[in-house]
C-alpha cells in the first residue's frame, strides 16, 4: 500500500480561517499532500498570500470572503468551491474566536460572539458541505476544537464551553453519516504558538506557563500537519467521531 495512502492528489479541500495562524497551516498542509483548495477569511485581501504559498506548490486555490456566521456566505462558499472544482471532498473548519474573562465579567454579547462563531459557524458550514459529499459518497470533515473542549480552563468558560460543543457535535454528526462514506472528526491543538499570542509567550508569565508543560514549550502551526493529512486521506478511512488531541502532553502540565 505504502504512502499513497495519505495523498490527496485530485482531492478538493475546504479551508475555513484560513488567511495566518493554523488556518494556513491546515491549507498549506493539504496542498503539500496534493489537494487542491478553497480557502476563506473575512476579508479577501488577508488571503492573497496564502494562495500565492498553495499554487508555488503546484495546487490550486481559489479563495472566497465568507462570514461563517452568514449562512449565506458559507452557502456561496460551497458553491463556489463545487462551481470552480467540481467538488468537495475535504472540509476544515477552523475559523473561531476567542474571548478571556470570568463569567461574571462576561457581556451576553461576547458569549455569543464566541459560541456562534466557534459552534454555529462549524455547524453552518457541515450543513452546507454535507449535500455534496452524500451525493459523491464520500467526505472529510475535520472540525477544530480544542484541548480547552476537553477540560476547563480558569477565565476561558465561553471558549471551553464552544470547543466541548465541537467535540459532541462532531460526534453526533459522524454517526448520522455513517453509511454515507463520510467521516467526521476533530483535532484538538493545546497552545500553538502563533501572531495572536507570541507576544504573551514573550512575557514574564508567558515564559512562567511555558515552563509548566512538559515539553516546556508551545507547539508549532507546522506540527499539526501530520493530522490534518491523516484525518483528511485514505489512511484514517476507519477512524470517525474522534478526536486527536496534539498538545505535546500540555494536559498534564505540572505532572513532570
Amino acid at each position: 500500500m505504502g504512502l499513497s495512502i495519505f495523498s490527496l492528489a485530485g482531492k478538493t479541500a475546504i479551508v475555513t480561517g484560513a488567511s495566518r495562524g493554523i488556518g494556513k497551516a491546515c491549507a498549506l498542509a493539504l496542498a503539500d499532500a496534493g489537494a487542491d483548495i478553497t480557502i476563506t477569511s473575512r476579508k479577501l485581501p488577508d488571503l492573497t498570500g496564502t494562495v500565492r504559498e498553495i499554487e508555488a506548490k503546484g495546487c490550486k486555490a481559489l479563495h472566497v470572503a465568507t462570514d461563517v456566521l452568514k449562512e449565506a456566505d458559507v452557502e456561496r462558499m460551497v458553491k463556489n468551491t463545487v462551481d470552480h472544482f467540481g467538488k468537495v471532498d475535504i472540509l476544515v473548519n477552523n475559523a473561531g474566536v476567542a474571548q478571556l474573562g470570568p463569567v461574571e465579567k462576561l457581556t451576553a454579547e461576547e458569549w455569543d460572539r464566541v459560541i456562534d462563531t466557534n459552534l454555529k459557524g462549524t455547524f453552518l458550514c457541515c450543513k452546507a458541505a454535507i449535500p455534496h459529499m452524500k451525493k459523491q459518497q464520500y467526505g472529510r470533515i475535520i472540525n477544530m476544537a480544542s484541548l480547552g473542549g476537553i477540560r476547563g480552563f480558569k477565565n476561558m468558560a465561553c471558549y471551553n464551553a464552544s470547543k466541548g460543543g465541537i467535540l459532541r457535535f462532531s460526534e453526533s454528526l459522524a454517526l448520522e453519516l455513517i453509511n454515507d462514506g463520510i467521516t467526521v472528526n476533530c483535532i484538538c491543538p493545546g497552545y500553538i504558538a502563533t501572531s495572536m499570542n507570541e507576544a504573551f509567550f514573550k512575557t514574564e508569565k508567558g515564559k512562567m506557563e511555558l515552563s509548566k508543560y512538559p515539553m516546556k514549550r508551545a507547539g508549532r502551526v507546522q506540527e499539526l500537519a501530520g493530522a490534518i493529512i491523516y484525518l483528511a486521506s485514505e489512511a484514517s478511512s476507519y477512524v470517525t467521531a474522534t478526536s486527536i488531541i496534539v498538545d505535546g502532553a500540555q494536559r498534564w502540565k505540572g505532572a513532570i
